[in-house]
């Protein structure tokens, strides 16, 4: 069987485009994970954790929660978890790469609740994600409390009395050392 020489042709352009292919995509593949050189300058700058209205709303709800502990962008994966199920890891990456705003806890670190703040206007992905966290917060008894950046800071009556309200229907009140928080 003879071949002729436009067959072979054909097979060596083949053959040649199957390995650079295969080079290019090793080439690819082996740059993402290469570090960076140590020995250079790398490209990061501090920035503030927080941005200024999402101080503001910190430092208030440190104020309305006096010997409470107030923590910022808490990753939901820390919060809830599922237990021993044979699908955990498939429900923990689920919300892995989310985050809630703020978690209020009691001094032993019990969760009495997550606030987050609103954007004016959330994309469709932003509100996706906050329909996710909310069902998972929802299904975990986390009492979630949302509050809209174009209201501005709330003060610290309306912020008991939202917490006084989630009380009532989660059972889970706040105190401190000297008693109940106000209701407003």
């Amino acid at each position: 069987m003879d071949s002729s020489p436009l067959e072979w042709g054909y097979l060596v352009a083949i053959a040649a485009g199957v390995f650079a292919g295969v080079v290019v995509i090793y080439m690819l593949a082996s740059r993402k994970k290469r570090l960076p050189d140590p020995r250079g300058r790398w490209p990061y700058r501090i920035r503030p954790p927080l941005m200024p209205p999402e101080q503001a709303l910190f430092l208030r709800l440190q104020e309305a929660f006096p010997g409470f502990v107030v923590l910022a962008q808490v990753r939901l994966s820390r919060l809830l978890s599922t237990g021993a199920r044979a699908d955990s890891a498939r429900w923990k990456e689920y919300i892995s790469r989310m985050s809630v705003d703020y978690v209020i806890c009691t001094p032993d670190f019990k969760i009495l609740g997550v606030v987050e703040l609103e954007t004016a206007q959330p994309g469709k992905e932003q509100r996706v994600a906050d329909l996710v966290k909310a069902r998972a917060l929802q299904d975990a008894r986390v009492p979630l409390v949302r509050w809209e950046l174009a209201d501005g800071v709330p003060d610290v009556a309306r912020i008991h009395a939202r917490f006084a309200m989630l009380a009532k229907t989660t059972g889970r009140r706040a105190r401190t050392k000297k008693g109940a928080i106000p209701a407003g």
